[in-house]
């Protein structure tokens, strides 16, 4: 996942940020395609883990700002107003996030829609209200 916050001092192209108010975040997840699972019992150890290759034609790009209310537009915008609404309440966050979403993974496919869109939505939102929670939370 690439994430930027465009205070304009990024030496990049400003337009990207055109409507956003105040500090801006832009984040990139790529699809991936999973291959197979590893150690499923975990006798060498580990719990989890699979083998996968990641696809950069086909990502989660989206733009984000802190607003007073929860509001998304573009693909997937109605998934990303409930899980963004769902993290805020969970880290007890009063105030809201703006999402534009550029692009989005097609569903159900198996290039993990789904999780990269939670995932891009919780880290903007982390960046966005300077939280620490990682991956994990």
């Amino acid at each position: 996942m690439e994430f930027m916050i465009d205070s304009n001092m990024t030496g990049r192209d400003p337009s990207p940020t055109i409507g956003c108010q105040g500090a801006c975040v832009e984040i990139e997840a790529p699809a991936r395609l999973h291959l197979g699972f590893l150690d499923l019992n975990g006798g060498l150890g580990r719990r989890f883990g699979s083998i996968g290759l990641t696809i950069d034609s086909l990502a989660i790009r989206l733009r984000a700002w802190q607003s007073q209310t929860i509001s998304a537009n573009g693909p997937g915008a109605e998934r990303a107003v409930r899980l963004a609404r769902a993290y805020l309440d969970e880290q007890g966050i009063a105030g809201g996030v703006q999402l534009s979403l550029q692009q989005t993974i097609p569903d159900h496919i198996g290039l993990g829609s789904g999780t990269q869109l939670s995932l891009a939505v919780g880290t903007v939102l982390e960046r966005l209200y300077g939280l620490n929670c990682g991956t994990r939370k």
